[in-house]
């Protein structure tokens, strides 16, 4: 099954909107006895400045730029020559390569 992809996701949008709460601070709940707002929002939107915005942004910024930056790291490693390690030392590895691999994934 695809649930390693689907945890290493899970735990890196939890992990974005925690960081959020501590870096921003968080909205605290007031009672009011209406139920929680919900809004309707577009896959990708221009605005009339120009910008774009919508669900497909938020979602890449939490997950595909994080992916792009490790996958970069790993290619530059493997152009230094950093993966030429003997047989015992790449057995070590693959389970911190098969991590690496999921992260990029997810």
């Amino acid at each position: 099954t695809l649930s390693p992809l689907m945890f290493v996701f899970q735990a890196k949008t939890i992990g974005h909107y925690i960081t959020n709460e501590i870096r921003f601070g968080g909205a605290s709940y007031v009672a009011t006895g209406r139920g929680l707002p919900t809004e309707r929002r577009a896959f990708i939107t221009k605005k009339s400045n120009g910008a774009f915005e919508g669900l497909y942004l938020d979602y890449a910024n939490i997950a595909y730029y994080d992916g792009v930056m490790l996958l970069g790291g790993v290619i530059m490693v493997g152009l230094a020559g950093g993966t030429q390690l003997n047989d015992n030392a790449a057995s070590l590895l693959r389970w911190t390569w098969l991590s690496v691999a999921l992260t990029i994934v997810s």
